[in-house]
């Protein structure tokens, strides 16, 4: 039998339909398994996390995952301040949620040593540091840098270890210029005084 008889052949055509049968079944199933596994039609709306306690929070519906934490003293430790993806959004049953918390410990890091550094590269160092600035006090100094570092009132030894975040105050030179115009004035309330005090011994005053 030529190979063109054989094409004709209920065998032939048999085997075609066999293999027809057999594709759509395993695409069938292929799609099936899909479905299941990624949950076809099956999202939910995420929730908003952010300032709700990592202990309080019993979703199931998701994986709740801690990827960074902050220095927070406004906000109880464990409280989520971030959240990926957002709140609103349609997510799959399951989906991990990448949150930010703030820290349950008080990570301390050392004063960097600031002497004669300016007003704005310190504040610029501090920030680096963690640190929040609070008041600026100025002092006579010919220099306008930095002369001490305060918290609560107390001058601290550079190299002191602060809790991260914590709030401190500095000390500034106030400047040559400024102390000159303040000697200046001085020295012309002091020269006035001697010239009325001349005047009134001559008129007998």
């Amino acid at each position: 039998m030529s190979n063109w008889q054989y094409l004709k052949t209920k065998t032939f055509w048999g085997h075609i339909g066999l293999m027809l049968v057999t594709f759509i079944v395993f695409i069938f199933l292929v799609k099936l398994f899909l479905n299941i596994y990624t949950r076809h039609g099956k999202e939910i709306e995420l929730a908003d996390y952010t300032n709700k306690s990592l202990k309080d929070i019993q979703d199931e519906k998701v994986d709740i995952i801690v990827i960074d934490s902050i220095f927070n003293e406004d906000l109880p430790p464990l409280t989520i301040v971030n959240q990926y993806p957002e709140p609103g959004m349609k997510v799959k049953p399951g989906r991990k949620v990448y949150v930010t918390v703030v820290s349950n410990s008080y990570e301390k890091v050392p004063l960097p040593d600031l002497t004669d550094v300016t007003l704005r590269a310190a504040t610029l160092q501090l920030q680096a540091y963690g640190f929040q600035i609070g008041k600026i006090e100025e002092v006579p100094s010919i220099g306008q840098t930095v002369i001490a570092v305060k918290q609560n009132g107390r001058e601290i030894t550079w190299g002191t270890l602060l809790k991260k975040g914590s709030v401190v105050d500095l000390v500034i030179g106030s400047g040559m210029q400024q102390d000159m115009d303040t000697l200046q004035t001085n020295t012309d309330d002091d020269g006035q005084a001697e010239i009325v005090s001349t005047v009134s011994k001559i008129l007998g005053m």
